[in-house]
């Protein structure tokens, strides 16, 4: 991909849509070459996932703009994730708490 090939919305604060619907994140960096453009991508994916923000190489068919309410949506996925992660967590920790008793040495 050639410089003369970045698109006018490649900017930081851009929301973006990542494989088709599949997942969307907030344009952080645009790092342009004479070979590729690269994003770095900040997500709730990557946030449930506990990564950093990803770079990606810009694929016309891959990364797109994507509006407020189609990310918005998409974080309420996540939320609803990272909800059950910490009560499956919570459950857990009350499972042990009631279940083992202190080991005397």
């Amino acid at each position: 991909m050639a410089t003369q090939n970045k698109e006018f919305w490649m900017v930081k604060g851009q929301l973006v849509r990542v494989n088709g619907y599949h997942w969307f994140g907030e344009i952080v960096d645009v790092a342009v070459s004479d070979e590729r453009i690269m994003l770095l991508i900040h997500s709730p994916k990557a946030i449930w996932r506990n990564h950093r923000p990803e770079w990606l190489e810009y694929h016309p068919n891959q990364i797109a703009p994507a509006t407020i309410e189609e990310a918005a949506a998409s974080v309420d996925t996540y939320i609803e994730r990272i909800e059950k992660m910490l009560n499956d967590t919570k459950s857990l920790k009350e499972k042990w708490e009631k279940e083992r008793q202190p080991v005397m040495a």
